[in-house]
């Protein structure tokens, strides 16, 4: 009896002391990407930030990126070509000359010499690949003075400081705004008529394709009084 009491706290003790050591490791054991979501543009490069930490003694054994492609059915999942060394603190991914085919979320894995199972951020980088192409909220490229008309520069927001965006009409500098990807003008006059495009700064290369509207003066009524003849 005493022999079975004995054993059954040495288990419970050992239990307890692997709970709390797994405990302590899953703390340890961590990828966080900050941020978590990045756009960038077409044909230019993007470093997918990435931070490993593991318990001080430990050795990375493997570590690789795996990229979910965005398909209509399941996500396709295919191996990133970039691998680590043994001693990751960085683990960031560089990709170079982006195309909408690179969208969709990466994820970095990796091993130890104590860990059993592939150590992950479950959620990712998600990467979205943007056009700069000039779209206009209106419903016709021919609107009345005195409208409201934006022009909205590409899909999303690339870099992870904000951007300058550049604007053109009749390939020309326009004017500029930081951080907002759109041109709004307020109350259009026919002077606004033109064709626009838009850069980045540090692209000014990467012209976007233009957009081309019409601002119509309001028609004014004229009113003809004929007086009536003496007669």
């Amino acid at each position: 009896m005493m022999c079975s009491m004995l054993l059954w706290a040495s288990v419970k003790t050992v239990g307890l002391l692997f709970l709390a050591l797994s405990g302590s490791l899953g703390q340890n054991w961590r990828v966080t990407h900050i941020p978590s979501k990045i756009c960038t543009l077409h044909h230019t490069s993007v470093v997918l930030p990435c931070k490993l930490t593991y318990p001080t003694g430990e050795m990375v054994t493997t570590s690789v990126w795996h990229y979910k492609k965005q398909t209509d059915a399941e996500p396709v999942v295919v191996p990133v070509v970039q691998e680590f060394g043994e001693h990751v603190e960085d683990c960031s991914l560089t990709l170079n000359n982006m195309t909408q085919d690179n969208a969709g979320i990466y994820q970095f894995s990796f091993t130890t010499d104590i860990s059993t199972q592939n150590l992950t951020n479950e959620d990712g980088v998600t990467l979205e690949i943007t056009d700069l192409e000039v779209e206009m909220v209106s419903k016709s490229d021919v609107v009345l003075e005195g409208e409201w008309v934006t022009l909205v520069c590409g899909t999303c927001i690339p870099s992870i400081t904000l951007p300058t965006y550049i604007w053109h009409k009749d390939g020309r500098p326009h004017s500029r705004t930081h951080g907002v990807n759109q041109l709004d003008l307020e109350e259009a006059k026919p002077e606004d008529s033109g064709s626009y495009s838009c850069s980045i700064n540090g692209h000014e290369g990467l012209l976007s394709s233009a957009v081309n509207f019409t601002v119509k003066c309001k028609s004014t009524s004229t009113i003809i009084y004929i007086a009536p003849k003496d007669y």
